[in-house]
């Protein structure tokens, strides 16, 4: 392609496939107008697909990067250009995303083999690098591709994501949402998929992915980790070394993950250790006694499991001799430290351990049996029952010792409780506390599978104590709490086991039959069941306390009950409680069995809901949550999403996205509604959201939330959004986003309606503050937190629903704070305009309560002192910002009246008795500092005898006006003229938010400062000349942006000023309500 050439006459020449690279150069060099590089573009795209439907050509890899170097070479070069100023850089950012989009459709067209292989990795990682702006623009482009044609499968995404992060670019903005679509992508794969795709990759992009992921531990790294390390066994020692230190050093969560997972992945058989790896080993060994003394128990146990495992089947005698100097040391000391060294020992007895290191655990046990504090001996006995369930009969034999220990002990509190619940209690002296009772008893019943005999008597007696307790009332609890509580664990010890192995729990039956003396006789499994329950739900009845401690029930006993259809509420309760235990006992994939008894139970909790059975609403809706919880948590994305197609129909979740969105957009356009049902059909996240918040929503209009099971309905509902709305974010759908947001403005909605409760308000308010914060910006974030907080204005005046504003205005605080030290301008003007004309109207809510109610309302209410304070705390953080903007400048002019109002706001409320005396002295002297500020501010208005400023400052135009602002500040410069007139007091501002039961001393008093700089500068006197004739020539008030329709603003946008007069929108203004949180332009169709 030396010679000259047209392009137009190229183009419409025949490209040889030998001769497609020149032909590519030689365009990618010439200036071609938009309707050539269209041609280009169809070309490229229909002959890729010529190529896959001909079953591929020789060489057709190299003709796929061929193509796609030219169509990111065309990309970058015009993304480089609008960066760097063209004339029409709208243009030309458009052209470049043409391009990126031909790229994506051939890649899309190509063979799986060679869409994903180490050429095509490579073009797109060097285009990348290259041209800063391509990566997130082709990463977007992909994404709106597999969307819209349904491609969520294509590897293609991994592979664009997998380059974006790879390649380095200067924005750290740019690869945080490459890694985070990255991991939205991998978390929504099943395990199989993602080993295969890992398979694909050659080392340049293996060794990048591992990378990234050890970068920045995140919930990619321990999802792709095992696959990384059966592709690349060399990664796992690297991946041991760093999460070691990270584990011993900060502890990080994310760094304790991927310990566990590498501890999982290690292999049994050649997996000897480096003396690297060996010494980080030994070295988180040896911490673990500090890591229990700081960190939760949970955190040190699997900390501990995983530093075992690695020791067991590394075969080391270094980490062998750390693991036995751990737990013999471990046992001397505290509860927590015991039951590591407990759990280490379970640990080499259910794995690959060497005869010496087997042996030592067995005496682990027996000092855990005998040990001096009940609970380690309980946790013994549970931990020998599990190890005896998972491991060959010969280790039963090995713990005759243990056994003989849980016997004994179970006897011994089997008389305890039956003296418990007898009528009699003082006979025999005080009650034991009981601590062994549920370890010993499981102990007990996994021996007696094999002889029946062994624990008759004891089982007999505990039936006697089930008998006991039908009778049981609150008054006989009282007191006993702890005994009870250990009984109530007692008794699902036995319905697990019976739930479980019907078949040794009936031989069981009949031994007990024989030696009780009691005329009622359980013949069946059933029957023995439904005693156990009875009785259990009347322990729960009757204590009335927070159910607390672990629930003995194993998630294949909760499947069994559930089948079996016995109380089915109680059952699903007792369920969602082991589902939470399950959750947060480790982060590693769950076994085949306990993945499909999820299932199970999610199926179970579906069901019941969608019957609508209103006694068993709030207990299925919070089986779901539990089943959803551990699904994200134990299985990824790619769970939760089988998991909710499973138990929910595509019409229904179609037709629940479509409800949602129509009920918040009346009058949207069709392809919105085709938007909502295509979201609700593949994106099952947010479309069972739907589900839930139209049944929420039509709960909250027919019922009163003073009945019991609606409040606790509504509760669980609002749980299971707030869990969804999480999960959804890993959907990556913009049809989804778009459902979502319409759920979310339901919840909004519903935070202050004339039904709800406060403790559903604060609930309702967390659901949406919880969205904001993962799908806006600070400042628009800070926007919708304001709007909602000049809702709930309304209800404040009427003492209502307190507990919403005081939530909202801890957040908007923390939110103003990080807003006010970081410049976000233009936007944070706006958000800080809004925020303090929200907290205006939320003091003067507090106040007008305070007036209308009388002194009384603040011993009667105590929320409001702390909701006065916090709305005090969050209008220093605007005044201060405020105060610091430049005289005469749009920033200023834009803030300078609702920071007045503001101004004037805060100085009504710290003169009346809302907050306490020692609170109130200490925020006294910021009070007079604040006079000072509005004095400032007087000065510069110097209004004359109408109220009006002679020269007026821009911005407050609305504020001066009589029975506004300007008596107000007539008023401050009354009492100005008694005061000095350039002093401001020592700030003694308390740093950390005020709790309503905190009191504040009185700090010293450390003087006065004098010559304090005005915070409020003036205006020359020929800008002050300026304004003022401009508005003398206007006359027309202008209003605040906060007070302006919504609608009206809408309405006028589409009509393009072409509608009515102003004075026709004034009268349309002046009748028009808006629903708050509605989006009207949306509405309109801008």
């Amino acid at each position: 392609m030396s010679e000259p050439f047209e392009v137009a006459e190229l183009l419409q020449a025949e490209w040889p496939v030998h001769g497609l690279g020149q032909i590519l150069g030689a365009l990618l060099e010439a200036d071609m107008t938009v309707a050539e590089e269209q041609l280009t573009q169809r070309r490229l795209v229909k002959g890729s697909m010529v190529i896959e439907g001909e079953g591929g050509i020789p060489g057709g890899e190299r003709l796929l990067t061929t193509v796609l170097r030219a169509c990111l070479s065309f990309a970058g070069r015009k993304l480089a250009g609008a960066r760097a100023g063209d004339d029409d850089a709208k243009a030309t950012s458009s052209r470049a995303a043409a391009w990126c989009t031909c790229a994506v459709n051939v890649l899309l067209n190509a063979p799986e083999e060679a869409a994903i292989s180490c050429e095509t990795y490579e073009v797109f990682r060097t285009h990348f690098a290259r041209f800063p702006d391509l990566g997130s623009a082709t990463l977007a482009t992909v994404e709106r591709a597999i969307e819209k044609n349904d491609l969520g499968g294509n590897p293609a995404r991994l592979l664009v994501a997998l380059a974006v992060a790879a390649a380095g670019s200067r924005d750290g903005d740019v690869k945080r949402r490459a890694i985070g679509r990255l991991s939205a992508f991998i978390g929504n794969m099943s395990p199989d998929d993602i080993t295969a795709w890992v398979d694909h990759l050659d080392g340049r992009s293996i060794d990048d992915l591992a990378e990234v992921c050890l970068a920045q531990p995140s919930e990619l790294t321990t999802r792709a980790m095992p696959a990384i390390a059966q592709r690349w066994p060399a990664i796992r020692g690297d991946a041991l070394v760093l999460a070691a230190h990270g584990v011993v050093g900060g502890c990080l969560p994310a760094w304790i993950d991927i310990f566990e997972v590498v501890a999982r992945c290690w292999p049994s058989k050649d997996g000897a250790l480096r003396a690297e790896e060996e010494s980080v080993v030994v070295l988180v060994l040896e911490s673990v006694g500090d890591l229990a003394s700081s960190q939760s128990e949970i955190t040190a146990v699997r900390i501990a499991r995983a530093a075992t495992r690695i020791g067991t089947v590394s075969c080391s005698l270094a980490c062998e001799a750390a693991v036995v100097n751990m737990c013999t040391g471990l046992l001397k000391r505290g509860v927590v430290e015991a039951g590591c060294a407990l759990h280490a020992a379970a640990e080499i007895a259910c794995g690959d351990a060497s005869e010496a290191l087997a042996r030592c655990s067995i005496d682990f046990f027996d000092i855990g049996s005998s040990h001096q504090d009940d609970i380690v001996r309980c946790l013994a006995f549970e931990l020998a029952g599990e190890v005896i369930d998972s491991s060959n009969a010969g280790l039963k034999e090995t713990l005759l010792r243990v056994s003989s220990n849980a016997a004994s002990a179970a006897s011994h509190v089997a008389g305890e409780m039956l003296r418990l619940v007898s009528a009699n209690t003082e006979a025999g002296g005080p009650i034991a506390v009981l601590g062994t009772a549920p370890g010993a008893l499981r102990l007990l019943l996994v021996d007696a599978r094999g002889n029946p005999e062994i624990g008759a008597d004891t089982f007999a007696t505990m039936l006697d104590v089930v008998d006991g307790v039908q009778n049981l009332t609150r008054a006989g609890v009282e007191g006993k709490e702890e005994q009870f509580c250990t009984l109530r664990l007692s008794l699902e010890v036995m319905i697990d086991e019976a739930a479980r192995f019907s078949a040794s729990s009936l031989s069981l039956l009949r031994h007990i039959n024989s030696k009780r003396s009691t005329s009622t006789e359980l013949t069946d499994t059933t029957a023995y069941l439904t005693h156990l329950l009875d009785a259990h739900r009347t322990l729960i009845a009757a204590s009335r306390s927070q159910i607390g401690n672990r629930c003995r029930l194993s998630l294949e006993g909760c499947v069994k009950l559930l089948d079996l259809g016995i109380g089915p509420a109680h059952i699903m309760h007792m369920s969602a409680r082991c589902l939470l235990d399950l959750s947060i006992e480790s982060r590693y994939p769950l076994s085949k069995q306990k993945h499909d008894s999820v299932l199970a139970c999610a199926e179970h909790a579906a069901a019941a809901w969608l019957s609508r059975a209103p006694h068993e609403a709030a207990a299925a809706l919070k089986l779901l949550r539990g089943c959803i919880v551990v699904a994200s948590a134990r299985g990824g994305m790619n769970f939760v999403r089988s998991l909710l197609l499973k138990v929910t129909d595509s019409s229904q979740r179609i037709h629940a996205s479509q409800t949602v969105v129509k009920r918040v957009h009346p009058a949207m356009a069709s392809n919105s509604f085709v938007a909502a049902g295509r979201a609700g059909k593949h994106s099952p996240m947010c479309s069972v959201a739907a589900m839930v918040c139209n049944a929420f929503d039509e709960l909250l209009c027919r019922t009163s939330f003073d009945d019991e099971a609606a409040h606790e309905s509504a509760a669980a509902m609002l749980d299971v959004i707030h869990v969804l709305a999480i999960s959804s974010g890993a959907e990556a759908s913009a049809d989804a986003e778009f459902v979502l947001d319409a759920c979310v403005i339901v919840v909004r909605d519903a935070i202050f309606h004339e039904r709800m409760k406060p403790e559903l308000a604060k609930k309702a308010l967390e659901v949406v503050i919880d969205h904001y914060k993962r799908v806006d910006s600070l400042p628009v974030r800070v926007v919708s937190f304001s709007d909602v907080l000049v809702d709930a204005s309304r209800h404040v005046t009427k003492g209502r629903l307190l507990l919403a504003p005081l939530c909202l205005l801890e957040t908007l605080e923390a939110d103003l704070a990080e807003l006010a030290s970081v410049d976000y301008a233009p936007d944070t003007g706006e958000a800080m305009s809004d925020a303090a004309t929200a907290l205006h109207k939320i003091l003067t809510a507090v106040q007008v309560y305070f007036d209308t109610s009388g002194k009384a309302t603040v011993s009667a209410t105590p929320e409001l002192p702390s909701l006065a304070l916090l709305a005090l705390q969050a209008a220093r953080i605007c005044l201060e910002w405020i105060c610091k903007a430049t005289p005469g400048s749009k920033e200023e002019a834009a803030v300078i009246s609702s920071g007045a109002y503001l101004l004037r706001s805060v100085e009504v409320l710290m003169r009346c008795p809302i907050i306490p005396e020692p609170e109130s002295d200490t925020l006294q002297r910021w009070h007079w500092d604040l006079f000072f500020r509005s004095a400032h501010m007087a000065a510069r208005l110097s209004l004359d005898a109408d109220g009006h400023p002679r020269a007026p400052v821009r911005g407050l135009e609305t504020f001066v006006e009589k029975g506004k602002g300007g008596e107000y500040l007539e008023e401050v410069l009354r009492t100005r003229t008694a005061l000095a007139n350039k002093m401001s007091w020592a700030d003694d501002w308390t740093d950390a938010p005020l709790s309503p039961g905190r009191r504040l001393k009185p700090k010293e008093d450390i003087g006065i400062v004098s010559d304090a700089k005005p915070l409020l500068n003036g205006d020359t006197p020929r800008k002050a000349q300026k304004l003022a004739a401009t508005e003398a020539r206007r006359r027309k008030k202008k209003r605040r942006k906060r007070d302006k329709n919504p609608f009206v603003e809408a309405l006028k946008e589409s009509e393009g000023g072409k509608g009515g007069s102003a004075k026709e929108y004034e009268d349309l203004e002046d009748f028009i309500v808006c629903k708050p949180g509605r989006d009207y332009r949306r509405l309109l169709g801008l």
